[in-house]
């Protein structure tokens, strides 16, 4: 499956760049991420936005998403269907996830990304992004990863390319997050990290 293009990949199709809420439970993933009325979510790398959209009604008018990817078409398309579905709370913004994230320090109460990681070219990035996502939570904010298992399926990013949960914990406690669940996805795994 080395060559297969794949949700995230440079070399895919955009068609297949965009979204894998098809593979996923949505109702397993909210329950796990316990988002609540009125916090602030950011989905990183959002692809089409269907997470956010889910967010969106989670948060409540309270609330906000911000949805971050680096296709500016996928983000034109995200703020236009929001406005047509007077989806108010919802914010689509242009951004490379290897930049500083575009917010204040301890601002937003829970870090969103789904099968990005892996696409991320260094571990240094990945590191980085870490940082990052700790510097813009609130204490007690969360990260939420979702990632392949490192394991042979025929779904997903070639393994060699994949991330192991003990590796996504060693990135998260080298910024100063704590482990606080993982939830088995079938092919992926959720782990969901707490800033102390």
């Amino acid at each position: 499956m080395a060559n297969t293009p794949h949700c995230h990949s440079e070399n895919a199709p955009r068609r297949h760049r965009v979204s894998s809420l098809h593979v996923h439970d949505p109702h397993t993933i909210f329950s796990a991420l316990d988002l609540q009325g009125g916090e602030l979510f950011l989905d990183l790398g959002c692809g089409t936005g269907d997470f956010s959209r889910i967010a969106a009604e989670r948060v409540g008018t309270t609330g906000k998403v911000f949805a971050l990817d680096r296709w500016s078409d996928v983000v034109t398309e995200i703020n236009g269907r929001a406005a047509r579905e007077h989806m108010t709370n919802l914010h689509a913004l242009v951004a490379d996830l290897a930049d500083p994230l575009p917010f204040q320090d301890e601002t937003a109460n829970l870090c969103f990304l789904c099968t990005v990681l892996h696409s991320i070219g260094s571990n240094a990035v990945r590191q980085f992004l870490f940082g990052e996502m700790y510097r813009v939570l609130r204490p007690r904010g969360r990260a939420a990863v979702v990632e392949c298992k490192k394991e042979p399926s025929s779904f997903g990013p070639p393994p060699e390319i994949r991330i192991a949960e003990e590796e996504l914990d060693a990135m998260a406690s080298g910024v100063g997050f704590r482990k606080r669940t993982s939830t088995d996805l079938g092919h992926t795994v959720l782990v969901l990290y707490e800033k102390l």
